[in-house]
């Protein structure tokens, strides 16, 4: 395995850790100083360069929920790019509700051995 793809896998453990536990510590590590938070929130994409806005709005985000369901998954798929790792996860949206999946995928854009980026995108997807 490449370096690219060890550094965001290590990354997607450490992310996986924090959002079952709260503790952001060990994501945090990784995180180069000019580190670039995007997260769709209330219909609109939150961005951040600030390492301590980023670490309390993943703390206190409303999708933990639905976090938890997808990444209790394996990822369903994994693509690659030149500095770009991509996660894709697929959960059921609701146990009560069979027709519907939803989708949540990770970006990690890696510099180094460093997450330069990350961007979290929630989806729904019909079964067929």
């Amino acid at each position: 395995m490449d370096t690219k793809m060890e550094t965001a896998r290590k990354a997607l453990k450490h992310w996986i850790h924090a959002i079952k536990t709260g503790d952001w510590e060990g994501y945090m590590e990784l995180l180069t100083e000019d580190y670039t938070f995007w997260l769709p929130k209330g219909g609109f994409t939150y961005k951040t360069s600030d390492l301590v806005s980023s670490k309390e709005q993943l703390v206190d985000s409303d999708l933990n929920v639905n976090r938890l369901r997808a990444y209790s998954n394996e990822p369903s798929r994994v693509s690659r790019g030149e500095n770009t790792v991509v996660f894709e996860f697929i959960y059921d949206a609701d146990d009560s509700n069979s027709y519907f999946q939803n989708c949540m995928a990770l970006s990690f854009d890696v510099e180094g051995e460093m997450i330069k980026a990350c961007r979290e995108y929630h989806c729904v997807l019909m079964k067929f």
